[in-house]
């Protein structure tokens, strides 16, 4: 199968829709398909690469949003698209390459799948113009991408339902992204973090990974850690991550008094974020706005349980109450579970033992395995010029 992939975001930006299409494709590429990247240039005389296009890009207008990019799909490149024989066209994020990714589908008759990975309206307030206008811009948009699309893939069903409520009336499939286990090693140890990131060598390590953006929820945990030091507690709060929220992060840190106990690392390779995982004892999960969380399970997959807060796609990975535990937005609550993990050793080595397990069922080769079935599935209704059913089995 040849498969192209028009996306607005992808490498060297590092985000959970970059990981989501790096995994995809690698897993993709094992099965013995063709997969083409068509993306945006991140910097002059970035260069193509394997099956891989580069196209012009300006970052977003909006400040605190300028890591992202606009791509102008205008290029030589393109000549040839109709040629290479593509089976299906898949897009990510609503862009201009998506718009194109619409435009060549109905021009070449292939069906045209695009994954919405973003509950944008929980990032309204990035937007420059009223909130209620902003809303009602993602409510049009997300019914835009419908129409030019055969198929939405969401990783959760919350967020299915979620655009059900926009009006969004293109077939919808639910398909998370796979945990992928081949992303190296990099050994480190307490001593290692308390020369790189000033973390004592002696206490427990609370973990956050995640951009570092105001829906995230960082100053719940903020919070949380004042709790816990009101309970005669003193474990280390490790925010991973980066994003346009950190500097205003540290300063908070400051002037609540938690500048000894929250340490930053900026941003790290995803294969150090794993040994980071590794040597902290809680993955802190505040987030109200993910679609699916794979951090979650990148913690359960090293042992680590999870406290989360019970909202989004995190529901639908947490909801069987294996390898952690679930909290509304209360920090009692967040902090009532997390005490429990550290007092009772049987409680921790059973949930860690839970994740672990609940890993391996979200494998990145299980998930690109149904992804080629969602596939063929869309094609064979397509040249049959019905539309897309997630029940139906060809042959």
């Amino acid at each position: 199968m040849r498969i192209a992939v028009l996306t607005d975001t992808y490498k060297p930006q590092i985000n959970g829709v970059s990981v989501s299409i790096d995994i995809f494709r690698r897993e993709l590429e094992r099965l013995g398909h063709e997969v083409v990247i068509y993306a945006p240039r991140y910097y002059s005389g970035q260069p193509d690469g394997v099956r891989e296009y580069r196209f012009f890009s300006i970052p977003y207008p909006i400040p605190r949003m300028r890591e992202n990019r606009i791509t102008l799909p205008v290029s030589p490149r393109l000549s040839d698209f109709s040629r290479r024989g593509f089976d299906v066209i898949h897009s990510h994020v609503p862009s201009p390459l998506c718009a194109l990714a619409g435009r060549y589908g109905r021009r070449y008759a292939i069906p045209h799948v695009h994954t919405y990975h973003t509950l944008w309206m929980e990032y309204v307030h990035y937007a420059p113009v009223p909130k209620g206008f902003a809303r009602a811009g993602i409510r049009y948009l997300s019914r835009a991408v419908g129409s030019i699309s055969d198929l939405i893939i969401c990783p959760s069903e919350t967020l299915a339902r979620e655009l059900v409520t926009y009006g969004v009336t293109t077939p919808l499939d639910i398909l998370p992204t796979g945990l992928d286990f081949d992303h190296g090693t990099e050994c480190l140890t307490r001593h290692d973090l308390e020369r790189e990131y000033g973390v004592p060598l002696e206490g427990e390590i609370i973990t956050f990974v995640g951009r570092l953006g105001r829906e995230k929820n960082v100053e719940f945990l903020f919070a949380v850690m004042k709790e816990l030091g009101k309970r005669g507690r003193r474990p280390h709060l490790l925010v991973v991550g980066n994003g346009p929220d950190r500097a205003r992060l540290r300063r908070t840190a400051a002037v609540t008094d938690l500048a000894h106990s929250v340490f930053f690392t900026g941003y790290v390779e995803r294969k150090r974020v794993f040994s980071l995982l590794s040597l902290s004892s809680v993955l802190a999960f505040p987030s109200m706005t993910e679609t699916q969380g794979i951090v979650i399970l990148e913690a359960m997959s090293v042992g680590r349980p999870v406290v989360a807060i019970d909202a989004m796609g995190v529901h639908d990975v947490m909801a069987d109450g294996l390898g952690g535990f679930l909290c509304g937005e209360d920090v009692h609550e967040f902090s009532d579970r997390i005490c429990e993990l550290f007092d009772d050793p049987a409680l921790y080595r059973r949930k860690a033992s839970e994740g672990v397990t609940k890993s391996r069922l979200w494998s990145s080769r299980a998930m690109t395995e149904r992804l080629v079935g969602i596939y063929e599935r869309l094609i064979y209704r397509y040249r049959r010029g019905l539309p897309y059913d997630p029940q139906d089995r060809p042959g």
